[in-house]
This record gives C-alpha cells, structure tokens and sequence, in this order.
C-alpha cells in the first residue's frame, strides 16, 4: 500500500513537471522577446546618441542584457570584430545559429531578419533608426500576442499535466 501511494505521489510529480515545462516555453518566448525589444531600444540609442559602431554596440548589449539575447549579440559582435562578413549576413547566420535554443518561433526570427537589411550600413544613420522602430513596432504587437498566447496556454498546459497525473493515477488504482 505504502509503495502505491508513493508511485501515486511520482506519477502526479512527473506529469505536472512535464506540464510545466510545456508551459515554461510560453514565457520564455514571451521574456526573450522583451529582452529583444529592450535590445532594439539601446541599440537605437547607440547609434542616435554615441554613434558607437556596431560591433562596440553588440558588445554592450550583451553585456547589459542576459539569457539567450544576450548571448545572440555577443556571438554577433565577435563575427563583426572578426569581420566575418557584411552586417546583415552575420545578422541572420547569428539569428538561425541561436534558433535552436531560444524560445522564439519561426516567424519571430523572420521579423527579427528584417532588421539586418538596415543594419548594413547602405542607410544613413536616420535610415538605420527608422528601421530599427519600425522593427520595434512590429515586435511590440508580437509581444502582445505572445502575452495573450502566455496567458492562455500556461494554466492549460500545468493543469494538463496535473490532471493526466491524476488520470494515471485513477487508471491504474
């Protein structure tokens, strides 16, 4: 009997650890594309105010941000010192290489893409900024999506792996 409940016990504790991990996905994106709005803000400010170059820019948003946004730029800003290529093709080989472990979707990247094409450096500085915010406008109305999405699929996904637990349980006892 003792030994059921505590199979019980681990059946419930895995299905909701499964659960809450589905769930954690949801606010990851949510928390990474915040980070990537705040980046666009310091990098536009950057290049209004300081003029700093792009690599040097990079490098300080790193520095200043964390998780996975952070570790796109610095990985970008090493390419760029390297001098790798031109800015919009280290820009999306950074982009596709930090994919695989960040939270974002696919049409999040493909958003994010759009802004290398201003980071090359063919646009003045005030073609560079109005890039930049339009890019930013466009994560701002993603962002609420993925807050909508957040909010809606967190609670299902814990208590889906609360009630499968349970119906384990049940099934088996």
């Amino acid at each position: 009997m003792f030994l059921e409940i505590i199979g019980a016990v681990i059946a419930v504790v895995a299905f909701s650890a499964i659960g809450y991990s589905f769930s954690q996905r949801f606010i990851n994106r949510h928390r990474e594309l915040l980070t990537f709005r705040m980046s666009l803000e310091i990098l536009s400010s950057e290049i209004r105010y300081l003029k700093t170059p792009l690599p040097q820019a990079f490098e300080k948003i790193a520095r200043r941000l964390d998780g996975p946004v952070s570790v796109f730029f610095a990985a970008a800003a090493s390419k760029l010192d390297k001098g790798e290529g031109f800015p919009y093709k280290i820009w999306a080989e950074t982009l596709d290489e930090n994919m695989p472990r960040s939270a974002l979707v696919k049409a999040d990247f493909s958003l994010l893409k759009q802004l290398g094409v201003a980071l090359e450096g063919d646009a003045d500085c005030l073609g560079q900024l109005r890039q930049i915010k339009l890019v930013e406008k466009e994560v701002n109305s993603v962002i609420l999506e993925a807050a909508a999405e957040k909010n809606k699929n967190v609670r299902l996904w814990r208590y889906l792996g609360l009630l499968g637990g349970m119906g384990v349980v049940i099934l088996f006892f």
